[in-house]
Order: C-alpha cells, then sequence, then structure tokens
C-alpha cells in the first residue's frame, strides 16, 4: 500500500510525492536527506501540509492508484496557484 504527501519547502513552493512508508516517516527522511529529492535537500522541508490532500486520497492506496493520485494532486495544487515540485 501507498501514500500521497505534501511538503510545503522553505521558499513556500510545495513538493509532492507518494511513498509506502507513513507520511510521517517519508518526510522524517526528507529532513534527514534520506533519499530525498535534489529541490528538497536544496530548499529544505518547512511543513507537512496533510491539509491540502483531499480526505478521499488521504487513505492508503493501491501502488499504481497512488501514482495515478500524486500526478492529479500535484495538477489541482498547480491549478491552484502553488508552485509545485515532484508529483510525477
Amino acid at each position: 500500500m501507498s501514500c500521497v504527501y505534501v511538503i510545503e519547502l522553505n521558499n513556500d513552493s510545495l513538493y509532492v510525492g507518494r511513498t509506502n512508508l507513513t507520511r510521517e516517516e517519508r518526510i522524517h527522511n526528507h529532513k534527514i536527506g534520506h533519499k530525498s529529492s535534489r529541490i528538497v535537500r536544496k530548499i529544505g522541508v518547512k511543513a507537512q501540509r496533510d491539509d491540502l490532500i483531499p480526505e478521499i486520497w488521504k487513505g492508503e492506496l493501491e501502488y499504481d492508484e497512488s501514482h495515478t493520485v500524486e500526478t492529479e494532486l500535484a495538477a489541482s495544487l498547480r491549478k491552484k496557484g502553488y508552485i509545485v515540485h515532484g508529483g510525477h
């Protein structure tokens, strides 16, 4: 099972990703630089933003579904005016 997550970066942009870990574990790994993306390491983690994930997507997802949700979530946040990294 997988889940999607949103991180607010230190420059107020967002990073959208998916993981097989819990959101908290994955975001902690980003904070310590373990398997984090280059952009997250460069800018730094400001906050976990679960409030930007629609309720329907907050639960556990099948792996293939999580890829689709990650892409759709990133696109949705971009449409709302956020600068979004990741989400592929």
